[in-house]
């Protein structure tokens, strides 16, 4: 008798926490700031992909605009429920907002976001058109000291520019001239098209065009970033003058964490689920290809892991815009 009573206990227990578990009741919507083609799109078809295979149906949303900021609005402004998240570079939701204007058209801040996972990081590499002459950082330099009118830089975030100012200066470099694009796909059909000579790209987004030859990588932005490119780059690439932009100047040690957020005020169990269920996936092997296939190192971690990279990183992209007004 004891056992049948212990039994139903520990049934009925069981079935209590089966149903605590949260449970999407309509589709997840993951928001993409950027065109489909690039390294946030990829994270977030990944993300669908883990939620689905979770049972969760989920769907992707491509938003894209005024670098990211488009998408971040519209996630900000959902109902908490888990249904709506954003994905992406958020190192870039942060310089979003340390540009300070008004007029950007930003309408989140520090508090419209609850922090959920920091997904992977996407170290940032200076990429070189093929037939440009320069095939290390030294060459590079002397280059564009020389041909300061050609020092024409693409990037895809007109309110992270600042970083690149900011190393011109520190390196006694020319002021390049930044092209913002709407996008990875187009930034880099310019530059192996030779319409632009250097850009600044994710290595996800650089590596198969770096692969097939059809362009050049000579830096990396971030230290930690440098090791895993040269651990990762592809079979025959001469990696020995790979160097990393911050070495010298540690202000420019920026990682572009991937990761997830929802609207704030999102229901603790909400963000608790989504977090267990992708740091459940960062360690199932039946994701590793997609994340090799990603070329990038996965993180994982709390929510309150997220929240001090977002801090550190508004405070870095705050210092480096008051030093290059």
């Amino acid at each position: 008798m004891f056992k049948k009573i212990l039994m139903t206990i520990t049934i009925a227990c069981f079935s209590m926490s089966t149903l605590a578990a949260w449970q999407p009741n309509r589709p997840i919507e993951i928001t993409v700031g950027y065109p489909a083609g690039g390294a946030s799109d990829a994270f977030g078809r990944l993300v669908a992909k883990i939620f689905t295979d979770h049972g969760w149906n989920s769907i992707v949303v491509n938003r894209p605009g005024a670098s990211s900021t488009i998408g971040a609005n519209h996630v900000a402004q959902q109902k908490p429920d888990g249904h709506n998240v954003f994905i992406g570079g958020l190192g870039f939701l942060d310089a979003n907002l340390a540009a300070g204007d008004s007029s950007l058209g930003i309408n989140y801040n520090e508090n419209s976001f609850t922090d959920i996972i920091t997904f992977a990081y996407g170290s940032l590499t200076l990429i070189v058109g093929k037939d440009v002459p320069v095939n290390n950082y030294e060459e590079f330099k002397q280059y564009v000291r020389k041909n300061p009118t050609k020092f024409n830089l693409g990037y895809w975030n007109q309110y992270a520019a600042n970083i690149f100012y900011k190393w011109a200066e520190l390196e006694k470099l020319p002021r390049p001239e930044i092209i913002i694009y709407k996008g990875t796909a187009p930034m880099m059909q310019d530059v192996f098209a030779n319409q632009i000579p250097f850009v600044i790209d994710t290595w996800t987004s650089a590596y198969p065009l770096y692969e097939a030859d059809r362009v050049k990588i000579i830096a990396v932005l971030d230290r930690e970033g440098l090791a895993f490119v040269k651990k990762t780059a592809p079979k025959g690439k001469d990696t020995s003058r790979l160097v990393s932009l911050s070495q010298k100047h540690p202000e420019l040690d920026i990682v572009i964490w991937n990761g997830l957020v929802g609207p704030a005020g999102m229901p603790k169990e909400v963000v608790d689920e989504m977090n267990a269920v992708l740091n459940s996936a960062l360690k199932d092997p039946k994701y590793a290809a997609d994340f090799d296939f990603l070329k990038v190192p996965v993180k994982g971690g709390t929510p309150e892991y997220l929240k001090q990279t977002h801090e550190n990183l508004l405070s870095k992209f705050r210092k480096i815009n008051a030093d290059t007004k």
